[in-house]
């Protein structure tokens, strides 16, 4: 390694860390965007959303493959642990602080995509009910509905057609 890429490697990192923490933020925006769409029932936006904006996953696939390469060019394992070397020997706290925000936001992604998950489960399963008692079909032994005068009552065996309701 020339003196010339010692010098720009920690900004090559620094670069390549900074890249990931972007697009990171980028796709949080992008899923709570969605959980937003999704919690005011806008199909239309939903739609768009899904169809126009989604962000591409493998730039940040990209910038930590070239991140591990320029570890493993300098003689660093490919790893949190070959980073954290990297900046312990060259006391790079701006690095350190970058390392870190990027730790936290992948930590948020990952809590937005299990919430956008139970989202669209508990969605879904709203729908599969809601055509199922439309379509005459009980999803439970024994589904509870309300009467006229707002009592629960057990509608197994109460087979209403669709026309009459």
């Amino acid at each position: 390694m020339t003196a010339d890429n010692v010098i720009n490697f920690p900004q090559q990192i620094s670069l390549q860390l900074q890249k990931q923490l972007d697009l990171i933020n980028g796709y949080i925006a992008y899923l709570d965007d969605i959980k937003h769409t999704v919690s005011i029932n806008d199909v239309e936006k939903l739609n768009r959303l899904l169809e126009d904006n989604e962000p591409n996953l493998h730039l940040i696939e990209q910038a930590q493959q070239r991140q591990g390469s320029l570890l493993e060019s300098s003689g660093y394992s490919n790893d949190n642990a070959g980073l954290e070397q990297f900046i312990s020997e060259h006391n790079l706290p701006a690095l350190r602080e970058i390392k870190d925000a990027l730790g936290a936001r992948l930590q948020q992604l990952e809590k937005s995509l299990l919430v956008n998950d139970l989202l669209i489960r508990k969605n879904q399963t709203r729908v599969r009910q809601s055509i199922r008692l439309l379509s005459g079909q009980e999803t439970t032994e024994a589904a509870t509905t309300y009467s006229r005068e707002g009592n629960k009552q057990d509608s197994h065996g109460l087979q209403r057609k669709l026309a009459e309701v």
